[in-house]
């Protein structure tokens, strides 16, 4: 009998999944099931759900869990997913105010990290979301006294400690409420007002697609934990990078750049192999132009076969320094042939970002003329806000400012629209709270999750 040629085999490694930081929104019905016969009351309530579906989509949010009257989505930043609550409850309470028995919903926010493509593992930032929206006060909101502290300054609204027995473990210490008030409050506050887009605007950050490194001599695990560690190192720098990881079944070896530009939209490719070779481990890594193949960068890393941990950290640290600049350079470059009036918000950011590093008096005006132009472009994007709120610091810091609490005004109202989930992005708002708010507490602390991450 012919063996089989699965016998002895091993079964190929399944992908990592990918660990990013997300915002969870939960939702649910207040006292559903006392209504829930009422054909009157079921329509209604249907309708309501299909105004939630919309709220999520509108503000950018992903719905993940939906079963009869509750949800869960998840959202890139923890403000838009706050804001998004705040904005729903405030406008159904406004569709309400003619009716005896609203109906209401008991919502949460939370953030944590999760695993990209299996959410079910790891469920800790959504368990915790789901306890609070049971305990969150019907029309208001819950969310835990850390992640209120983190976004107080940028969504200014009352808050109450939660009091509550039910789970035991939730101390009046550990999570706040919006009341159902207070949602009405902020919503109707000129500054807070906003008018939702009407369709999603295209990604124009530089592409990056990390391609599963090769492997020879049985140096998987050591090609795939190499992998890991560079698309973690350039995971900080979302602001101005798209950085996406392609399923090794996508990919043929070698590498085919013409059937790649056909199937991808990334502008850049990273890919490499490891190998063993006598007493030596081997790394090589490349870096591409998509379109024209262009090779920007490539490098060679050898270690002896028992110094695998020293080769891992010295590639994706030098990895982590030269993609970067490279990149960033490159589309300075490319923008630099576009016409003006196709440049976009995120192209306008990255010449002035380009503009405020040089430590001239004139670039660094001529940067401010480039954000305002930015702002009234189609959909700015984080890299818009994260230059602004930079430009209006670095005006205060050298002494070029003709009025410091006005660039100060600017600087929070920037960074109100940044991504939280960005280590960058982070570091920044860590600073803007020492400098302006002098809240050192809460920079320290900021501080300490950006290491962490």
């Amino acid at each position: 009998m012919a063996e089989s040629p699965l016998r002895g085999s091993q079964r190929p490694a399944e992908p990592r999944p990918e660990r990013r930081l997300a915002a969870i929104l939960a939702a649910d019905i207040d006292l559903y099931p006392i209504t829930v016969h009422d054909d009157e009351a079921h329509r209604r309530v249907t309708q309501e759900m299909n105004w939630l579906r919309e709220a999520v989509i509108q503000a950018s949010g992903t719905i993940f869990t939906f079963a009869g009257v509750g949800l869960m989505a998840e959202f890139t930043s923890a403000t838009e997913a706050l804001k998004c609550a705040l904005r729903f409850q405030a406008n159904l309470a406004r569709r309400k105010t003619d009716e005896t028995e609203p109906t209401r919903f008991r919502m949460a926010v939370n953030a944590g990290e999760i695993l990209a493509g299996n959410r079910h593992i790891g469920r800790a930032a959504m368990n915790l979301a789901a306890r609070l929206e049971r305990i969150a006060p019907p029309g208001g909101i819950a969310l835990p006294v850390a992640l209120h502290d983190q976004l107080r300054h940028v969504v200014s609204v009352p808050v109450t400690p939660l009091d509550q027995r039910d789970p035991p473990d939730m101390t009046q210490a550990f999570a706040v409420s919006i009341s159902a008030e207070a949602c009405l409050l902020w919503a109707d506050h000129p500054a807070t007002r906003k008018r939702a887009p009407s369709r999603p605007i295209a990604d124009s950050r530089a592409s990056l697609a990390v391609i599963p490194f090769g492997a020879d001599g049985g140096r998987e695990q050591l090609a795939a934990a190499v992998a890991d560690d560079v698309v973690h190192a350039l995971g900080g720098l979302t602001t101005w990078l798209a950085v996406t990881r392609t399923q090794a079944a996508k990919i043929r070896t070698p590498i085919d750049l013409h059937r790649l530009r056909q199937t991808s939209s990334a502008r850049y490719i990273l890919h490499g192999s490891a190998e063993a070779e006598r007493e030596m481990l081997r790394l090589t890594v490349e870096l591409n132009e998509v379109e024209t193949g262009r090779v920007l960068w490539s490098d060679r890393f050898d270690r002896l076969l028992d110094a695998q941990a020293a080769l891992r950290e010295d590639a994706a640290t030098r990895i982590a320094c030269a993609i970067p600049s490279l990149v960033f350079q490159r589309e300075l470059d490319r923008s630099a042939l576009a016409r003006p009036d196709t440049l976009t918000a995120h192209d306008l950011a990255l010449r002035a970002f380009s503009a405020i590093m040089l430590p001239e008096r004139d670039a660094f005006a001529a940067a401010g003329g480039l954000l305002r132009q930015a702002e009234q472009r189609a959909g700015p994007h984080g890299s818009t806000w994260f230059a602004a709120t930079w430009w209006h610091l670095m005006a205060i810091s050298q002494g070029w400012s003709a009025d410091p609490a006005a660039d100060a005004r600017e600087a929070i109202e920037g960074a109100a629209r940044m991504d939280r989930n960005d280590p960058v992005t982070m570091a920044l708002l860590a600073y803007l709270q020492s400098a302006v708010h002098r809240d050192h507490e809460l920079a320290s602390a900021m501080l300490d999750r950006v290491i962490d991450t």
